[in-house]
């Protein structure tokens, strides 16, 4: 199976397209959600949209953002009630550096407010956690996946089943402790 052979071109989002996105998605190791403009609040707001059916329906619980890690790790910790954050737009403050505007924005900061809701609503081993994939700035990124993955190591984790996205990536629960 190959990426461009499954792809599928939305032209329009409808009532029913969410749901059949997120099912056809619940099916795979990897879901990419990509689009070709970087920017539109239209696709923040769909892709929201898709990634919280993949939470609630279909057991996902890892969201991985194309973000750099340490910006993304506070967020995380906001999201699984581990921060003095008293808001997502708070928690999105490491976001500076460029593109800043893709991640602090109203669609974005809605999405991890709810997704702080949804991990409040549910046992700690089953929340979501928000990752960032990037590490452009290697000077900050490495010391912290350094300590990811010695935290990884000494779980002696299983490999994830893993939905990504150009912006998100999912697991299934239990598939990736959330520390």
């Amino acid at each position: 199976m190959t990426a461009r052979r499954e792809a599928r071109r939305l032209n329009a989002v409808g009532s029913g397209t969410v749901d059949a996105i997120a099912e056809r998605a619940a099916r795979a190791r990897v879901v990419l959600i990509g689009e070709a403009s970087h920017g539109t609040q239209d696709f923040y707001a769909m892709r929201a949209d898709v990634t919280r059916r993949l939470v609630t329906a279909h057991g996902f619980r890892a969201v991985a953002l194309e973000a750099d890690w340490p910006d993304t790790s506070r967020a995380h910790r906001y999201v699984t009630g581990r921060s003095d954050d008293a808001s997502a737009m708070q928690a999105l403050a490491d976001f500076r550096r460029f593109p800043a505007w893709m991640w602090r924005n109203e669609p974005v900061r809605e999405f991890v407010d709810w997704l702080a809701d949804f991990n409040r609503s549910v046992e700690t081993a089953e929340r979501a956690g928000l990752f960032g994939l990037f590490t452009a700035c290697m000077r900050r990124s490495r010391p912290c996946s350094r300590t990811s993955i010695r935290s990884i190591r000494r779980r002696r984790l299983a490999p994830a089943r893993v939905t990504a996205a150009s912006s998100i990536l999912v697991t299934p629960p239990r598939a990736m402790a959330m520390r």
